[in-house]
């Protein structure tokens, strides 16, 4: 609860200074579970999820902006599920979110830096989970990972991108 008061206090404070458009309050996550929320920045054409409170004031500070929240995640290693990591490549200024070892492998040989764990998730469909799909982008050199039929539709419409793969499984986040 007090992570979720302090996101949302730091978005307005922000928000305030005319740093970042404000994000919308959301009720907190369930104890024990985190939001995925989705970031962009326009200036890099780059897309990713946040599940992290330093994650995000990560983003906040590096001109992304919040778009919304994707999935429902662990936020601790639950029975089952296994880490979602974030990787980063400064020299394509692009975020990459992991799951499988085919993600983390081809972040690693195209010189990602690890990062940290986002959340937790599973590797195969449980029972309430929905996919987090796995797109790319080769011309903004862009990893995408989407939860809500919006954000796969949107790197559908913005042309480009293509569906490599399911990541994991999450739950929705409404």
């Amino acid at each position: 609860m007090r992570r979720s008061i302090f996101m949302v206090a730091m978005a307005l404070v922000a928000a305030s200074l005319g740093l970042v458009p404000a994000a919308p309050a959301s009720a907190a996550p369930p104890p024990g579970e985190t939001y995925l929320e989705l970031f962009w920045n326009g200036d890099r054409e780059d897309n990713l999820l946040c599940g992290t409170l330093a994650c995000e004031n990560d983003q906040f500070g590096s001109g992304y902006r919040f778009i919304r929240n994707e999935g429902l995640a662990f936020d601790h290693p639950a029975p089952g599920t296994v880490p979602l990591e974030l990787f980063y490549n400064g020299n394509r200024g692009d975020n990459a979110d992991c799951v499988t070892d085919t993600c983390i492998s081809a972040q690693l040989s195209s010189v990602y830096d690890f990062i940290r764990n986002e959340a937790w998730v599973y590797p195969t469909q449980q029972p309430g989970t929905v996919p987090l799909r796995m797109w790319w982008n080769s011309d903004r050199e862009d990893n995408a990972l989407c939860v809500t039929t919006t954000c796969n539709n949107d790197q559908v419409s913005s042309g480009g991108y293509k569906f490599l793969h399911i990541e994991g499984w999450v739950f929705p986040a409404s």
